[in-house]
């Protein structure tokens, strides 16, 4: 694989990780308000679309090829917006 794809996916992995803590945060003040059978629907489909979505992103970026380090960033990325999140939270 290219130098170059490697980094366009490093940076998408990235910001990936922190639309998905946004959606997360989102989803889970959702979560207190339904019934437990909507409540697992919900998070269940919820995952399945994030996670399908994600390797449809590295489908066209990189013909579906997944790297652990992909994967870090994906978690780095995560942890940088759910601190975001938070910390936006926490000042209002």
């Amino acid at each position: 694989m290219a130098l170059i794809t490697q980094i366009q996916t490093l940076i998408v992995s990235f910001i990936y990780g922190i639309c998905f803590a946004y959606l997360l945060v989102i989803q889970y003040k959702y979560l207190f308000e339904s019934k437990l059978f909507i409540k697992i629907l919900f998070t269940f489909l919820f995952l399945f679309d994030s996670f399908l979505i994600y390797f449809l992103l590295l489908r066209i970026i990189n013909n579906g090829v997944f790297h652990y380090y992909f994967g870090i960033m994906l978690v780095l990325g995560y942890l940088f917006g759910y601190k975001l999140i938070y910390r936006k939270n926490v000042k209002r």
